[in-house]
């Protein structure tokens, strides 16, 4: 039933129905919400985790960046209790670029729990996830307080090589920017 209820939530963005997206997403996390204790944690975690992940980004279309954090944040956590770092990464990655648009100043500590994340994980899987896209957020914070720069140089160099910077630029490059989703935003 989660499963439908995402499959329908994104056939109303797609007809730009927004609350009727909204109604399927919170069904969707109603269904889901007793599925971690019933399927004993596991793949009631994931599909939990899916579904708060789908209301968040309906959350986004909106602009309620507050809900969408909150959802994105419990994503995240699900995500990493059920072992599936890459969309935990995600999830936090996002979580971060909400609070940005809310002007909240968390944004950091969702961004370095995927980086923590990021540091037991395999290079294979890091390459392909959407992790140079938090890194590219991080860098952007005044993140030395926490994490120093050669910590992450560490990482990303066994990731990516000595020209780390040059490739998470490029790969941000080739994402959708904040302008760009502003402009798509404005067309919905």
């Amino acid at each position: 039933m989660v499963v439908i209820h995402v499959a329908l939530c994104q056939d109303q963005l797609r007809y730009k129905n927004y609350d009727k997206a909204l109604e399927r997403a919170d069904e969707a996390v109603k269904t889901a919400t007793p599925l971690p204790e019933m399927m004993e944690r596991g793949l009631g975690l994931s599909v939990w985790a899916q579904a708060r992940m789908t209301r968040a980004s309906v959350h986004c279309f909106f602009k309620k960046w507050t809900p969408a954090i909150a959802d994105f944040e419990v994503a995240g956590d699900a995500y990493k209790e059920a072992y599936n770092s890459v969309l935990a990464i995600e999830a936090y990655r996002m979580a971060g670029f909400c609070c940005d648009k809310e002007g909240e100043f968390a944004s950091l500590d969702y961004l370095l729990k995927g980086f923590r994340l990021a540091t037991s994980m395999d290079v294979l899987l890091l390459k392909r996830s959407t992790f140079p896209l938090l890194i590219n957020q991080l860098l952007k914070k005044n993140y030395r307080s926490e994490i120093s720069y050669e910590e992450i140089d560490h990482l990303l160099t066994s990731v990516y090589g000595e020209d780390w910077e040059e490739t998470v630029g490029k790969i941000s490059k080739k994402a959708p920017d904040e302008k760009a989703l502003a402009e798509l935003q404005e067309e919905t």
